[in-house]
């Protein structure tokens, strides 16, 4: 193993693994809260109000389903993937872009397909970085394997 003795090595250790201007590239990712709206607690994973009612509905639109055995963990349309964070949230992680435009356009066409199918279930998204008026007790785990931990 050979150890970083001064600045200019580790410089030059970044230098050596950057890509030239004409091929960075930006990528998305933004995450939801989802809930029922009438009671305003998260949804399940299964059931009327769902996780896996939305991903159902958005298969319609060619989404197609990511599968950890017999449990959808999440969706792959084109280059982009909605995925479940350990709290059922959705993460979408977009495709790699050239500009903050295209990345524009990808986040707010998703979330124009998202609203419509979670309007049709009757769940809210939320954005921020945590549920406010759940308890932790309310948080619904994900089934994905890697998560357990959590639990």
């Amino acid at each position: 193993m050979q150890y970083i003795d001064n600045k200019q090595q580790l410089v030059e250790y970044f230098l050596k693994g950057s890509k030239t201007k004409d091929s960075w590239r930006i990528g998305t990712e933004h995450e939801k809260f989802l809930f029922d709206l009438e009671s305003k607690k998260p949804i399940p994973y299964e059931g009327e109000i769902s996780i896996l009612k939305i991903f159902s509905e958005l298969e319609k639109n060619n989404w197609i389903p990511i599968k950890e055995g017999k449990n959808v963990l999440g969706l792959v349309k084109d280059k982009k993937n909605i995925t479940l964070e350990p709290g059922l949230q959705f993460e979408l992680s977009g495709d790699a872009v050239q500009n903050i435009h295209q990345t524009c356009n990808e986040i707010n066409s998703y979330l124009k397909e998202l609203k419509i199918v979670c309007a049709k279930l009757g769940i809210g998204l939320l954005g921020n970085g945590f549920a406010p008026i759940a308890k932790l007790s309310d948080v619904f785990k994900s089934p994905k394997k890697r998560y357990e931990i959590m639990r």
